[in-house]
């Protein structure tokens, strides 16, 4: 059933090869998947560049820094909100 996708790729891209509009669409659909999107964006990431354009290697890559710059930033402002609420430097106003 997965046969042909799972297959070594049967044609090699040049490095400077163009991604058509269609591929980046369904690229940023596979993106937007929770799980798989990490499970992808790695395999693309570290995959050989003679196997996906260099566009492809490099919006992964990208992708992967972006994802940890923002979960460890979110993680920061979590700490820091519940240590002021901690604190008592911040009050919520309960009605």
């Amino acid at each position: 059933m997965f046969g042909k996708w799972l297959d070594e790729p049967t044609e090699r891209y040049e490095k400077n090869d163009k991604v058509s509009v269609k591929m980046w669409l369904a690229i940023l659909l596979v993106t937007m998947i929770p799980v798989l999107n990490i499970v992808m964006l790695l395999g693309w990431a570290l995959r050989d560049v003679d196997e996906r354009p260099v566009s492809w290697v490099n919006y992964a890559r990208a992708m992967l820094i972006m994802m940890v710059i923002v979960a460890f930033s979110v993680g920061v402002g979590v700490a820091l909100y519940k240590w002021l609420m901690n604190s008592g430097i911040l009050v919520v106003i309960e009605n």
